[in-house]
């Protein structure tokens, strides 16, 4: 199934702005799925489906959590034909048989009608609808869905939508909607139905995601969380969270996304209904009503970074400012740096670069042998390691247990409180280490559950088999990165990767010195020009120059040339074996050509052979020096064709070998093999996170650098310099310089 996420996912890019009518990029979905947390025995509704990614996750959601996703019952419409085809599809191969998906205008037509003929109710409402689109009110049905009714015109449909998702909820139903951030914040119909929200208390949260992180559009998007009229939980009643979370993404082209600490964010502050400073607030709908409904989030929580603090002092005369390094002693002491490993004592109020720091790239080079930096990440890394210990027992029994998400849980959790005391990473962070294992080894923790430890083992293998076996899809060259990359190859043939990755080693080597010797690069240049293989003057254009020297195979033209002095003399050649041939014979012809040769003008065999030899003996001279010349492009010819075949043969016996290495293993030695690939996964994400939290310090080292390393006495003097060294210039030319 990842294929086919993955196929529709790479069709909605190449579609582009029409790619988002039909696909909501995982991520998001993971999101809302998690914010609205569906259960057995419930209705699932999306009155946008698109590809039908909401629902299907909706339904894993409930099988990973141990439910019987036959009691879920998923309903879904859309108004775009091939959205509609490709939702279909992506339900069958998602084995989801008994999803109902209509095809139709949702706010027209709402498709999905109980027996009687009323509108039929969900417990949970999951949509992105299409931003900024135009509708119809002539024939529209069930008109009283709508209490407020947004102009025709003026691409002002979205709260039409949010409204239709309200009206079609349950009892205690939930509702998690996708919305542009104009409907904020406009006013109009817009402010009236935003009104209607808070002052019916369906309002629950306004979450602000990043920009670019949909198809179709790069502005910033909101997620509405919106329960039915009278079912806020008591405590959040009369009150809405705003969670900003615009700021908090990674990068991946040409879109941005969530990552899973970023998500873990989000669904905790909202879990939890919490202020976070600087990130979520809450707010009361009587301030919600004195701001005249306004739900802009920045309004409420502003994450705008400080502005970059600027010491004009420093800037002046030098000096960190102590006041700026206190700001940031945070970061600082997260990662074990002392103060005194970077700054000394200037004077009350600031700092200097202690002596090894003398240029800016030392920065980074300090940092990375400062021990009390690689101390903190030890302790982390110990950490993890105590917790390993202690927790891999959960994933052991897993075939046992099939607790999928009893076994994520607890390892979210005690991964938290194992190294959340270290305090290198916060909780987010440490969440997001297990959370991107999680997403990245779902799939196998099912085989695990349903087929154990061998099972697994088994169905890398066969992964394998297919990949390898992949004449169309892959080069040799990506085979060979499949099979020095894949966990279970490295784990189980180390010595065949190693061997592997020496031959792939040599054979870069070899052909590095090959493509030398092609471009002359090995050769004197005497002795090309003696062959007379460079052209006596050079083209006055030095592009053209560079694209014929990057074209030109000095090898081949001295293959050539050898080939040319062969054939001008092999007429010759093949005369001088007929002569010898004939001389080879009896001692008495080679003494009466002792005699014979007194006669001057009688041609003899032997003064034929005699002159032919000295009137081919520079073009022989001139085929040794070539051949010889050519011995060594010959060897790295020949070394290189035979590291390509040995490559080949290891790359063609790898599936026996592992086949025949994986029927020696027990059931035992399955499990302890995948338990140790598991720690090394986490162990990778874990060290990520490391590398990315000491780039942030290192960062923050160099921007004070940057800020105040050189004052502006500094540049006043360099000025003064090139001015009198100028002046000095001018008057050794004769100028009259002016004071």
């Amino acid at each position: 199934m990842q294929l086919n996420e993955f196929l529709i996912s790479q069709f909605a890019d190449m579609e582009g702005k029409k790619g988002g009518q039909f696909y909501t990029p995982r991520d998001v979905v993971r999101l809302m799925v998690r914010l609205l947390k569906p259960q057995p025995n419930r209705r699932v509704y999306d009155p946008c489906a698109g590809s039908g990614g909401m629902l299907i996750m909706s339904k894993q959601y409930v099988e990973e959590h141990g439910g019987n996703t036959k009691s879920l019952y998923l309903y879904g419409q859309d108004n775009n034909g091939n959205a509609w085809a490709i939702c279909k599809m992506n339900m069958i191969l998602h084995g989801v048989t008994n999803a109902k998906i209509e095809q139709g205008d949702t706010l027209l037509h709402p498709a999905h009608k109980e027996a009687d003929g009323r509108l039929m109710r969900f417990d949970y409402v999951i949509s992105n609808p299409p931003f900024s689109q135009d509708y119809k009110r002539e024939e529209m049905e069930f008109a009283g869905r709508f209490r407020h009714f947004c102009p025709q015109t003026g691409k002002k449909a979205d709260l039409m939508f949010a409204q239709h998702m309200l009206a079609v909820l349950r009892h205690e139903g939930m509702v998690a909607t996708v919305m542009p951030h104009g409907v904020l914040f406009r006013g109009g119909v817009e402010k009236l139905i935003r009104q209607e929200f808070v002052t019916s208390d369906v309002l629950e949260a306004v979450i602000g995601l990043p920009a670019n992180l949909f198809y179709g559009t790069g502005i910033p998007a909101s997620i509405l969380m919106m329960r039915s009229e009278g079912c806020k939980p008591r405590e959040r009643k009369g009150k809405v969270l705003f969670i900003n979370a615009d700021a908090e993404y990674g990068e991946r082209r040409p879109k941005r996304y969530l990552r899973p600490e970023d998500i873990e964010k989000i669904v905790t502050t909202f879990e939890e209904f919490m202020p976070v400073p600087g990130y979520a607030a809450i707010v009361t709908n009587e301030e919600l009503a004195t701001n005249d409904y306004n739900l802009n989030i920045r309004r409420y929580a502003d994450n705008a970074p400080v502005p970059e603090p600027q010491d004009v002092r420093a800037h002046l005369y030098g000096g960190i400012p102590k006041a700026e390094v206190a700001a940031k002693a945070d970061l600082l002491a997260a990662h074990g740096l002392p103060i005194n490993a970077v700054f000394v004592d200037r004077d009350e109020h600031y700092y200097d670069f202690v002596a090894e720091l003398s240029e800016r790239g030392d920065v980074k080079r300090l940092l990375a042998v400062n021990p009390a930096m690689l101390a903190q990440e030890q302790h982390l890394r110990d950490a993890f390691a105590r917790w390993w210990q202690s927790h891999q027992h959960h994933l052991r029994s897993l075939p046992v247990s099939q607790a999928l998400m009893r076994l994520r849980g607890d390892f979210l959790t005690t991964f938290n409180e194992a190294l959340a005391p270290v305090g290198l990473l916060d909780r987010y962070k440490i969440a997001g280490v297990i959370a991107n294992w999680w997403n990245k080894s779902q799939y196998d923790l099912r085989t695990i559950a349903s087929q154990g430890f061998p099972g697994l083992i088994d169905s890398w293998i066969s992964t394998i088999q297919s990949t390898l076996k992949d004449n169309k899809g892959l080069s040799n060259g990506d085979r060979l990165d499949f099979v020095q990359t894949h966990k279970l190859i490295v784990r189980l043939l180390p010595e065949y990767v190693r061997q592997i990755a020496e031959t792939r080693a040599t054979i870069a080597e070899l052909e590095q010195e090959k493509e030398a010797f092609e471009r002359g690069e090995l050769f004197d240049p005497n002795d090309l020009e003696s062959f007379g293989v460079l052209a006596d003057e050079e083209p006055e254009d030095d592009d053209t120059n560079k694209e014929e020297e990057r074209k030109r195979n000095i090898a081949r033209e001295l293959e050539t040339q050898l080939n040319q002095l062969k054939l001008s003399i092999q007429k010759e050649e093949r005369r001088i074996r007929e002569l010898q041939r004939k001389l080879k014979g009896s001692r008495t012809a080679r003494v009466g050509a002792k005699s014979l040769t007194l006669f001057v003008g009688i041609r003899t065999p032997e003064s034929e052979l005699a002159n032919l030899e000295a009137e081919i003996t520079p073009q022989r001279e001139e085929i040794a020096a070539l051949e010889k010349a050519l011995q060594p492009y010959r060897a790295i010819k020949a070394q290189l064709s035979a590291a390509r075949k040995q490559l080949q043969d290891l790359l063609n016996g790898l599936l026996r070998f592992l086949v025949e290495k994986r029927q020696q293993l027990s059931s035992e030695e399955c499990t302890n093999h995948v338990l140790a690939i598991t720690w090394g996964d986490i162990a990778v994400q874990l060290e990520g996170y490391i590398t990315s939290h000491r780039q942030q310090v290192i960062a923050a080292i160099e921007n004070w650098w940057d800020k105040y390393r050189v004052t502006l006495l500094d540049i006043e003097a360099k000025r003064d310099a090139a001015a009198r060294q100028l002046e000095n210039y001018l008057a050794e030319l004769g100028y009259q310089v002016n004071e």
